[in-house]
């Protein structure tokens, strides 16, 4: 039998036709045993997703649930989590989609791990770049837990993401503190906890993300980058990393990722690796 899968989708004041095409995009996946957990986190307006969703005539189980006031995306995942019925959780914001083949290219690796990673496709501007995450997982095969370790120094993709929902749950779900960045500080938490043996990173599976938004929270930089840097210090602590610290660099711009290095003594420690990095491919709209 197939486990069921719950896909959670967070929305504040978000596009009612990006919505749309957020909850279509699970229903073009092949896979029956699914359900839509969707909460609306206060938005202003009086926006109705109750008649959004059943005007929409979608093939699957759709729960809806509202906060009364805006509690910041990571308590609405939490609420998300706490009403799915899913064995597995995969997250989709509101003005994103899924590939149609994604759940059905993670779905072999659901018999050995925990969490499964694919690639992602970012629509910026013009153009449309593809995440390869599966680099920093084997570079962590390496460095992982030394100076160097690259889930310190680098934040990247990591959707799709398919996670059992026990995991979740035992890692006390997303840290409401996280108003920015809360998927990088969960993500750090679980590889804390459970190693990288219990991760699957792999080709495809995609997810296509979203970045042309005004509003959008990828566009509050500053708050963005304040979160981040909070997580990767964290991670270094909770992994006793022999570093004083972890220090912004910029962004990758063959990668797509923030990049950050880790400082000893008052000096910067570049990773010997940073030679891998060329690997995005960059893939022009109409091509």
């Amino acid at each position: 039998m197939m486990e069921k899968i719950s896909v959670i989708v967070p929305f504040y004041n978000g596009s009612i036709p990006l919505l749309q095409r957020a909850l279509k995009s699970v229903e073009n996946m092949r896979y029956s045993n699914i359900e839509v957990v969707l909460v609306d986190d206060g938005s202003e307006g009086g926006i109705d997703l109750k008649s959004v969703v059943d005007n929409f005539d979608l093939g699957y189980e759709v729960k809806i649930l509202r906060h009364s006031n805006n509690k910041g995306i990571a308590t609405a995942r939490n609420t998300a989590v706490e009403n799915a019925t899913g064995e597995w959780l995969i997250w989709l914001d509101c003005d994103d989609w899924l590939d149609a083949a994604c759940i059905i290219k993670m779905q072999p690796y659901m018999r050995e791990k925990t969490m499964i990673i694919g690639e992602c496709y970012v629509y910026e501007g013009e153009s449309i770049s593809l995440r390869q995450p599966k680099i920093f997982f084997d570079l962590a095969s390496k460095f992982i837990k030394t100076m160097y370790d690259p889930f310190a120094v680098n934040v990247f993709s990591i959707q799709p993401q398919l996670v059992k929902k026990d995991a979740v749950v035992k890692l006390n779900m997303f840290n409401p503190i996280y108003r920015f960045s809360e998927m990088t500080e969960f993500f750090l938490r679980f590889v804390t906890h459970y190693g990288i043996d219990e991760i699957a990173s792999i080709s495809g599976a995609y997810y296509h993300y979203n970045r042309n938004l005004p509003n959008s929270v990828s566009q509050n930089r500053t708050q963005l980058e304040k979160y981040r840097l909070k997580a990767l210090r964290e991670y270094a602590i909770a992994n006793e990393l022999p570093v004083d610290d972890i220090v912004y660099l910029g962004r990758n711009s063959n990668l797509g990722t923030q990049t950050y290095a880790s400082q000893k003594d008052e000096h910067i420690l570049l990773p010997p690796y940073t030679q891998l990095y060329l690997t995005t491919q960059n893939i022009l709209e109409g091509e």
